[in-house]
């Protein structure tokens, strides 16, 4: 993860099909995150004006499994990656992890979304 101090508003997202949409159809703010299925897909991104990156994080332990520029992809590259990430073909933890507290179900307004 770029952002070590950020905190993500997490939605949670039951469909594939449907996050896969959401991460490439749309611009989100710096502080949108996803959760599909135990893992969280955290907007990882330097601004809401270049390509969308999110960091997927294992949500039991918090430790990030992949990283993916879904803004470079189509929602039918996107669904694929989702499916595989699912089944668990991420990986092993690899990169840095985020603490609980940097979580949110419902957040105030913050800078990245001011």
């Amino acid at each position: 993860m770029f952002h070590s101090s950020r905190h993500w508003s997490v939605t949670k997202v039951e469909k594939a099909q449907e996050l896969a949409k959401k991460l490439t159809e749309y611009s989100w703010t710096l502080c949108t995150g996803f959760e599909h299925r135990g893992y969280l897909f955290l907007n990882d991104s330097i601004s809401e004006d270049g390509a969308a990156e999110f960091g997927v994080v294992a949500a039991d332990t918090l430790s990030q499994v992949e990283s993916i520029t879904f803004g470079w992809c189509t929602a039918a590259e996107a669904f694929k990656y989702i499916t595989d990430i699912v089944k668990g073909r991420a990986g092993e933890p690899w990169g840095a992890s985020v603490r609980a507290e940097q979580i949110e179900r419902e957040h105030e307004t913050c800078v990245h979304c001011a």
